[in-house]
């Protein structure tokens, strides 16, 4: 029976042996979870980009799109100079909020990211973007708590992203929920059985709840995803991508004929 979720398509990472594959996704949840710790703050260099002519409505559009070619090629610092542009013409914009927390985030900027998304949700408390930045950028501090309050709410508003299902699994994890962790996991197992790193943070739990036979089943699986594959070590983005980490394209309306 096909779930009434339509299944996500993760993007995989890779690993070798069993051994060597082990150790890559132990190091792999390990850096996600210390990432962000050490940096977090603004680049050094970094300046504002002359202001585009016209309305403040054309700058607005202008630094937004900027802004956002520049997120999606990866360019962590520009894509924050101009989203802080665009946010300072329209400050109580959630779009223009959540696109300069998902900037933030994506340069290691946690606890930046934290009070744009936490702006976003001033302007509008049905955010689910800004909830789930807001918990992955907590998740990065360590900082478990506020985590799973943060992506429990956006999960509630829309309960179809896997990506959220599956950070709040890590959080339950790091508080040592196990139970619940595992609850999740499962949950995006079931649609997205894939995942690159599901099957192995389940095991984990599994085995913290002394579930070994359950945990090497878990592992198993993972394995053989992964089989034949070189590792390869990534940063937290690869996990947290999703639907909400998608830069927003501010809405122009048509002046009346």
């Amino acid at each position: 029976m096909t779930p009434d979720r339509p299944p996500l398509a993760p993007n995989r990472s890779k690993t070798g042996s069993p051994l060597t594959w082990a150790l890559g996704f132990a190091l792999i949840l390990s850096s996600i979870a210390l990432s962000g710790c050490g940096r977090s703050d603004s680049p050094s260099g970094a300046q504002a980009p002359p202001g585009p002519a016209g309305s403040a409505e054309d700058a607005f559009f202008s630094f937004s799109n900027t802004g956002r070619n520049f997120y999606e090629r990866g360019e962590a610092d520009r894509a924050v100079t101009n989203f802080q542009q665009a946010a300072r013409l329209q400050p109580g914009n959630a779009d223009a909020r959540i696109n300069l927390a998902n900037a933030l985030l994506l340069g290691n900027r946690s606890q930046e990211a934290i009070a744009e998304a936490e702006a976003a949700l001033a302007a509008d408390p049905h955010q689910a973007a800004a909830l789930y930045i807001l918990g992955c950028a907590h998740l990065r501090l360590g900082k478990a708590e506020p985590a799973v309050k943060a992506l429990q709410s956006a999960k509630d508003i829309d309960r179809t992203i896997n990506e959220v299902s599956f950070q709040l699994g890590r959080a339950h994890q790091m508080l040592g929920n196990h139970e619940a962790a595992i609850a999740e996991f499962e949950e995006v197992i079931r649609f997205g059985p894939q995942h690159p790193a599901a099957h192995y943070a389940l095991s984990q739990s599994l085995l913290r709840a002394n579930r070994k036979e359950d945990a090497d089943k878990a592992l198993a699986e993972h394995q053989k995803i992964h089989a034949g594959r070189p590792p390869q070590i990534t940063d937290p983005a690869l996990f947290e991508r999703s639907k909400h980490t998608q830069a927003r394209v501010p809405f122009r309306q048509a002046p009346p004929d």
